[in-house]
């Protein structure tokens, strides 16, 4: 596992970023003095590699049932992507909500109901956007074995809304 360098590079290249005096206002409304930009992720070679590693022996121990790799858009796909590549399964990905165009689509990809599906978002927050890929995955005939994300706050809701839901 690569923790350490993934946080120490993390903090160096200013993905992490506290600001106590000013916070900062998240998707949920939550204020927080800390702000996780994960997306920059995928601007560094090395580091998104040790994340998709780090994912991808996580799910292998965690999910071994895993058959479909899925992300949670938009952060998540890039690093669902990665993880999907190294464990050698198909990958789909999952949008807040349906298209208002074309097959008006939700879900891309393909995946049956014997398919396991482990979600990969950026990060979890309250655990809202996971859990709403959750349920859109279930309602087109998925089931989701599990969810994992790069990075979480350990935020007792969150983790409860999870435990509760999934």
């Amino acid at each position: 596992m690569h923790k350490d360098q993934i946080i120490s590079q993390l903090i160096q290249e200013k993905i992490i970023t506290i600001s106590p005096d000013k916070p900062f206002t998240y998707a949920s409304g939550m204020l927080s003095p800390i702000y996780t930009d994960l997306r920059l992720t995928v601007s560094y070679p090395e580091l998104r590699d040790m994340i998709a590693s780090d994912l991808a022996n996580l799910i292998a121990k965690e999910f071994p049932e895993a058959t479909i790799v899925g992300g949670v858009a938009t952060a998540g796909i890039p690093h669902a992507a990665l993880v999907a590549e190294k464990l050698h399964l198909p990958m789909i990905y999952v949008r807040p909500k349906p298209k208002d165009h074309g097959k008006g689509r939700q879900i891309e990809g393909r995946f049956s109901e014997n398919d396991k599906i482990v979600l990969i978002d950026d990060l979890i927050t309250t655990g809202g956007s996971v859990l709403n890929a959750v349920k859109a995955t279930e309602k087109d005939g998925g089931h989701v074995a599990g969810v994992s994300s790069i990075f979480t706050y350990y935020l007792p809701d969150a983790k409860e809304t999870l435990k509760r839901q999934m």
